[in-house]
């Protein structure tokens, strides 16, 4: 059994970060937006019972990650080449992907969910 109760997606850029929070106990979803503010990030996935976040690899690197660790929420980078992708037919309403990220990388039923790629 996984150690955190709350599943967070962050689609992140060079100057914004959207986030989706997903409960998956409950089904309860909370979505976010933020400028590149890691501690405002860090303060509101810290509002949710034992939080867990992710977001994928790309320019953005590992900085994020790390400063989200220093002030208290866990998170994880995932590998872009590691992550299942929809069939072309499939991308028109695709979720975002900082849903995708929430419900596939946290869901504990799917083995799609399961971490690919430790740090």
């Amino acid at each position: 059994m996984s150690n955190y109760v709350t599943a967070i997606g962050l689609d992140v850029h060079a100057r914004s970060i959207k986030a989706c929070a997903l409960n998956p106990m409950t089904g309860e979803v909370e979505r976010a937006s933020f400028g590149y503010d890691p501690a405002s990030v860090a303060e509101w996935a810290l509002s949710f019972e034992s939080p867990k976040a992710v977001y994928e690899s790309g320019a953005t690197g590992f900085h994020l990650c790390r400063v989200l660790r220093a002030l208290g929420p866990d998170c994880a980078v995932g590998a872009v080449s590691k992550m299942q992708r929809p069939a072309a037919g499939a991308l028109a309403g695709y979720p975002l992907p900082d849903d995708s990220l929430a419900g596939r990388r946290f869901h504990p039923d799917d083995p799609r969910g399961r971490e690919k790629t430790p740090l």
